[in-house]
């Protein structure tokens, strides 16, 4: 447990650290040295900057319409959309209109409706054109 409460410890210091930026109002002098010291810490804990900058967002769930009982050309693409997006992804039909849920942080959810509602367009439009 010693080891974890260091480990966070010396994570938070990390973010500190990396906050510390001319545009933050820091000194160029003092954002090179506490970029210079960030780059020590990474080094003696073998730490990444990935595993610093997961943040402790929270899980969310965005509902996307089926939009009926037949399939389209669309679920074809809903597990690389949430593959792209990283996200999980699965059909909720006990809802009152059955749905593709995708499941993931805030952005990379907002990122998936996104495209999915792009890409049925896109379909749609191509197939009238056609």
């Amino acid at each position: 447990m010693r080891q974890t409460t260091e480990l966070s410890r010396v994570k938070a210091r990390i973010k500190a650290l990396a906050e510390k930026t001319v545009s933050n109002g820091c000194t160029e002098a003092e954002a090179m040295a506490a970029a210079e010291m960030v780059g020590r810490l990474l080094e003696r804990y073998a730490l990444s900057m990935e595993e610093i900058d997961v943040r402790q967002e929270r899980c969310v769930q965005v509902e996307v319409p089926i939009g009926g009982k037949r399939r389209r050309p669309i679920d074809g693409c809903v597990t690389a959309i949430a593959r792209f997006c990283d996200c999980k992804v699965w059909i909720a039909r006990d809802l009152a209109v059955p749905s593709y849920v995708f499941c993931g942080c805030e952005a990379d959810t907002a990122m998936a409706g996104y495209l999915f509602s792009v890409i049925d367009r896109a379909m749609a439009t191509a197939l009238i054109d056609f």
